[in-house]
């Protein structure tokens, strides 16, 4: 604050004031005065609005940019006395305000003005509370900018019966806090919500008398909520600020319904539907607030039947009706949803409409055989049925089903098989009305036996950014020359930075593309080798996020031995996962107190404050895998090197109570180590200082020239040493080891005696 310009203000309010003695005649009245925040920060160019609420006027005061000071300067007929003035000022971010009310004094208007400081508090208003339920609560909302700490804070009820508050709420967020019922009545009442300091807001309700009735609140039924609409909304009348809720709206802005639900994807299960089959019908809902319930409708005989209604359990929520067809085959059947929300706005789906179909299903497939003999491939065949309403096969391999064969088609080719291996097609033939052959048709056949494999494993991958080489291996080759493969991989997760010579096997030519995510590799060996070999080496880079997966896929478009003899081969894939790798966030590291006196052996007692701390950190898992451990290194203060640190559930805050036995006389960085459940580990410290009682010239020792600095402290010539009372206050009143609260000439006798070994050690 600039004290110059501030002297130039206040000398403005003085010749004012002395301007009503001097001209009687005008009789000016000011008011003004100093706005600060709740901590005592001054707040400079506040907004500070002044309202006479007999007379209904309001005014807003001069401020300044660089000042937290205010004035407004009116005169005898906008002020009298016992008017009440209403002071309502606001931070210039808005987070913090203040309204309240002063009534003026004879004293006030012969002086010509009054003085007035305003402290602001946060911007949270009590915005819905339910006061007629088994359970009462109070919602508050943070209409700021900024975090509010609730601790210490307070509310209270026209009996002014108190109920504490605590933890954080977030700026343009709410706070519950749940009751018995009981604490608030039913009828009428007040709700009190106060800081540390000051009343913060406050809610009449009904025919609660707090000196104007006429702007209270409505009262709400059983099952209501009380609640400002708009959401957040404070003109300093209840009245209009407040109304009853059907639904109430808990830790959410309060609305008032009139849109209905809506729909979506309405479906049957099955999509073809035949005669007398059992059928499943769907549709989405959705609503603003909160879905109701449902009735369905069909239409088979051309009259609408409405089935009983359904309750949903959730919103958003799919409504759900099982019928069973009546209709015959060729009849269009519709159907639709009608729902409603809890506001009773109602809403039709569509009409959907389908036709029945027949129930008699096809032929089965005949002379199915294979027409290959491959390592990896088997190509079955067979002849369709002569059924004119046929529409597909439906093919299993080995018991898992592949896809549809349409008519026609006729064959199944079965890719990236194993080699030497059996596999058996299972097949069933399908009508245009979805009716299945309950007749398997199978086949089993076997591929030809392949010596060799292209290989590239499955592995983990640290991310973001991080780096893995794997090789691509030739199994079981003679005879090794060279070879082309090209790796397909998900350039969204992984890019591929090189690729290297493997054992035996030199890369004369690769082509990475990590815009398509492939790589072409072509490698060779002049003299041949056999057995295991590694083709290259393959680096790759993270880009993904935690937990993509990218498949690696191989294709081998060149294979032959130094005899340019083409080698049969088949491949393995595999594949890369990226594992989390962001270490936790270590913050806020603190020690309460930050300097303690030694812990000794002995049997003399310390008081716990004085040579205990509580070391904090708070830990946060960015990386989403929770943190699995927090520990602190305690061997310079005589404790364990891996301390464990615990939350007790206060958000992310981990801590420990410790004393010291070494490292006296010094301060420490205490390391501080996080891990999360990737094992990702981070550090930070914590200072602490460690002090000797009775060592006040701070020389690590105690000794006669400790007990000569208090004696002269006593008489004026000496100041406070540093940690005064935590070094100095050494015995108290009868010997009592805790001390007393002070540094006088009975610590001086002590430290004097134990020097001559006629007391214990401090």
């Amino acid at each position: 604050m600039k004290t110059k310009g501030l002297t130039g203000l206040i000398i403005t309010v003085a010749m004012c004031m002395l301007t009503v003695q001097v001209a009687a005649q005008s009789t000016p009245f000011m008011i003004y005065g100093y706005v600060s925040y709740e901590n005592g920060d001054t707040c400079n160019n506040p907004t500070v609005n002044i309202t006479n609420l007999d007379t209904g006027v309001e005014w807003q005061a001069e401020t300044s940019a660089s000042y937290n000071y205010y004035q407004l300067i009116l005169d005898t007929t906008n002020i009298s006395v016992g008017n009440v003035i209403e002071f309502n000022a606001t931070s210039p971010n808005g987070n913090q305000t203040n309204i309240t009310e002063h009534t003026v004094t004879q004293e006030e208007v012969n002086t010509g003005g009054f003085k007035f400081n305003i402290t602001l508090a946060p911007n949270v208003v009590i915005n819905e509370f339910v006061s007629n339920n088994a359970t009462e609560w109070v919602e508050l909302y943070n209409k700021g900018t900024t975090s509010v700490n609730l601790s210490g804070w307070t509310l209270k009820d026209g009996a002014l019966a108190a109920k504490p508050l605590s933890g954080m709420i977030l700026a343009n967020d709410y706070l519950v806090f749940s009751y018995s019922s009981g604490w608030l009545n039913n009828d009428d009442d007040i709700i009190y919500l106060n800081s540390t300091i000051t009343n913060i807001d406050k809610v009449a309700y009904d025919d609660w008398d707090d000196g104007n009735t006429a702007d209270n609140a409505p009262k709400a039924g059983a099952g209501e909520s009380t609640g400002r609409f708009p959401n957040g909304v404070d003109t300093n009348n209840d009245s209009a600020d407040f109304r009853v809720f059907d639904n109430p709206t808990s830790g959410a802005p309060n609305i008032i319904d009139t849109t209905p639900p809506w729909w979506s994807s309405p479906e049957t299960d099955p999509e073809t539907i035949n005669e007398s089959d059992v059928v499943t019908f769907f549709t989405d809902w959705n609503d603003t607030v909160a879905l109701s319930g449902y009735i369905f409708s069909t239409n088979q005989t051309g009259s609408w039947v409405n089935e009983s209604f359904t309750a949903f359990s959730c919103t958003p929520d799919t409504a759900e009706q099982e019928v069973t067809i009546t209709a015959s085959a060729g009849t269009t059947v519709g159907w639709r949803f009608y729902a409603k929300d809890t506001s009773d706005n109602w809403n039709a789906s569509d009409i959907q409409t389908f036709v029945v179909y027949d129930t008699t299903a096809p032929a089965s497939i005949t002379d199915l055989q294979n027409t290959t003999y491959q390592e990896t491939c088997i190509n079955w065949t067979w002849t369709d049925p002569a059924d004119a309403d046929f529409s597909h096969v439906k093919v299993y391999l080995d018991g898992i089903y592949k896809e549809d064969v349409l008519k026609g088609v006729r064959f199944y080719n079965a890719t990236e098989l194993t080699h030497n291996t059996t596999y058996e097609i299972a097949t069933r033939t399908v009508d245009e009305s979805g009716n299945i052959n309950a007749t398997w048709v199978n086949h089993t056949s076997w591929t030809k036996t392949s010596s060799t494999s292209v290989e590239i494993g499955n592995y983990g991958m640290s991310s973001p950014s991080g780096t893995l080489t794997v090789p691509i291996m030739l199994q079981n080759i003679m005879g090794y020359g060279t070879a082309t493969v090209i790796l397909e991989y998900n350039e969204s997760v992984v890019h591929v930075t090189n690729v290297a010579n493997g054992s035996f096997s030199s890369v004369q030519a690769c082509n990475i593309n990590n815009t398509t995510g492939t790589v072409n590799i072509s490698a060779l060996n002049t003299s041949g080798v056999n057995g295991s070999i590694e083709f290259a080496l393959i680096t790759f880079e993270a880009v993904g996020g935690d937990g993509d997966t990218t498949p690696l896929t191989l294709s081998v478009q060149k294979l032959c031995d130094t005899g340019y003899h083409n080698l049969a081969n088949h491949t393995s894939n595999g594949s890369i996962t990226l594992i989390e790798g962001t270490p936790p966030v270590i913050s806020n590291g603190n020690a309460t107190p930050g300097a303690i006196i030694q812990t000794i052996l002995s049997d003399r007692n310390r008081t716990v404050s004085r040579n205990t701390t509580t070391l904090s950190v708070n830990v946060t898992d960015t990386g989403g895998s929770g943190v699995k451990n927090v520990t602190i290194n305690l061997t310079l203060i005589g404790g364990s090197a891996n301390t464990s640190m615990t939350n007790g559930g206060s958000g992310d805050i981990y801590s420990v109570d410790t004393t010291a036995t070494d490292g006296i006389n010094l301060t420490h960085n205490l390391v501080v180590t996080a891990m999360d459940n990737n094992n990702n580990t981070a550090t930070s410290t914590i200072t602490l200082e460690v002090l000797r009682r009775g060592d006040v010239v701070r020389n690590d020792k105690v000794d006669i020239g400790d007990a000569l600095y208090i004696a002269r402290y006593t008489v004026g010539l000496e100041p406070l040493a540093d940690n005064w009372l935590l070094v100095g206050d050494i015995v108290g009143e009868d010997g009592n080891e805790l001390g007393d609260n002070s540094v006088d000439m009975g610590d001086a006798l002590y430290i004097a005696r134990y020097t001559v070994g006629l007391e214990e050690e401090p």
